[in-house]
């Protein structure tokens, strides 16, 4: 017996629209009926020639081995990280490296068709997407990038206020996608609260609880990988918050993340987390910690990557993993401190007296004679500051040599001629 596949949209999508947390997700044609059972017997199931759950492998090696060889058809994904922390460029990312092979929709509540298209243009070219928003890449060199590229995008501009209609809108351009390549799209929902906005009773928790399940309808009906892009908690955008997550070595901490978002990690088969640092000194690609929260047919754990924000690309990368270790980010911020306590020296010094190690560490506002003296030993260290001999006169008015510090390049007093 066949598996059953849908080729009209009437046979199953007003399902999607009618859909209540109470109700099963429809295999073929859902049952009208309240009294028809929708149970199956086990020998039924298993005279079903439904297709393998397929798999798609993604460019980042370690991520892929965690999800068990890389993306899964009939499964829903989530990819949650705090604003401007790549969630976006990571799936636009992974789609260009693997529409070749499969297909991909792209669906944006923020963007509109030709934000979109800039997004996917300045990935590939290598630039900042916001320069060919703004014309300073030429529109042929746009179109030649993308050109041939099985990509198609739904921008803010044509999806529909309506939850219901636009899971319905979702569906049909995937089920268009799929007749003319042979096979369903990999569906990207960017971002999935905004699909759930909404003016009635039901909290918003809730109708992001019911478009998760609705877009895992989609992806088991259509037989094709759904991945949806999740804003985090409030909490999740405090620096304090993710320091506090990087001591643990279990990725599953990170469930806590889409807790805050509504019900997803029921509906989601895959939870992923971005952890994102901050841009190197010097500029450069920023280091990544790509943690695997839930993985229903992989494992859990971390993927080290580096992103690079100007122009969305990312890269696996196992040593990012360390650079946002524990101990690195401790270390990271005792440095930040003794910086700030240089600074404080090296201003105090520019003020005009000159004064000994011993002087400045007892004169300094605002700092202990310790941190004082720390700060003093790594400016010098560090070239930012010198010690030298300096001549001053004494409570004698006698001329005496002692060892002051100055900024680089400060002259010391010369002895008086006599």
């Amino acid at each position: 017996m066949p598996w059953p596949r849908p080729a009209t949209i009437s046979s199953w999508l007003p399902a999607i629209a009618r859909l209540r947390i109470t109700e099963p997700p429809p295999t073929s044609e859902p049952a009208t009926d309240p009294g028809e059972s929708v149970a199956e017997d086990l020998e039924t199931i298993a005279g079903h020639e439904r297709p393998p759950i397929r798999t798609y492998p993604i460019k980042i090696g370690t991520l892929n081995t965690l999800l068990g060889g890389g993306i899964k058809t009939r499964q829903l994904a989530v990819v949650a990280a705090p604003p401007a922390d790549g969630k976006s460029a990571l799936v636009v990312d992974l789609v260009l490296a693997l529409q070749a092979d499969l297909p991909a929709l792209i669906v944006s509540t923020e963007l509109e068709s030709d934000e979109l298209l800039a997004r996917v243009a300045g990935n590939i070219i290598g630039c900042p997407w916001t320069a060919i928003v703004a014309g300073e890449i030429s529109r042929e060199r746009v179109l030649e990038a993308v050109r041939g590229k099985r990509i198609r995008v739904i921008g803010c501009d044509k999806i529909h206020a309506d939850q219901g209609e636009a899971m319905m809108l979702i569906a049909r351009e995937a089920m268009i996608m799929r007749d003319r390549w042979g096979v369903s799209p990999w569906i990207v929902v960017d971002y999935m609260q905004d699909l759930a906005r909404g003016d009635n009773a039901e909290g918003e928790r809730h109708r992001v609880g019911q478009v998760a399940r609705k877009l895992r309808i989609i992806a088991q009906s259509l037989d094709c990988p759904v991945w949806a892009v999740c804003s985090v908690g409030r909490e999740f955008y405090n620096q304090a918050t993710i320091e506090k997550l990087r001591k643990s070595d279990d990725a599953r901490v990170y469930m806590r993340a889409a807790k805050e978002s509504g019900d997803v990690d029921f509906a989601a088969a895959t939870v992923l987390f971005l952890d994102v640092g901050i841009e190197p000194e010097g500029g450069g690609m920023r280091p990544a910690r790509i943690a695997v929260a839930k993985c229903r047919h992989g494992r859990t754990g971390f993927a080290g990557a580096r992103f690079d924000g100007a122009t969305g690309r990312w890269i696996g990368d196992a040593s990012a993993l360390l650079e946002l270790s524990a101990p690195a980010t401790e270390a990271r911020a005792i440095s930040a401190k003794a910086n700030v306590d240089e600074d404080v020296i090296i201003a105090f010094v520019r003020s005009g007296q000159r004064m000994t190690q011993r002087e400045l560490r007892d004169a300094v506002p605002g700092l202990s004679k310790q941190r004082t003296e720390d700060a003093i030993k790594s400016a010098v260290a560090r070239g930012r500051l010198v010690r030298v001999t300096d001549c001053h006169l004494d409570a004698t008015h006698r001329q005496r040599e002692r060892e002051v510090i100055l900024e680089p390049g400060s002259a010391p007093r010369t002895p008086l001629s006599k």
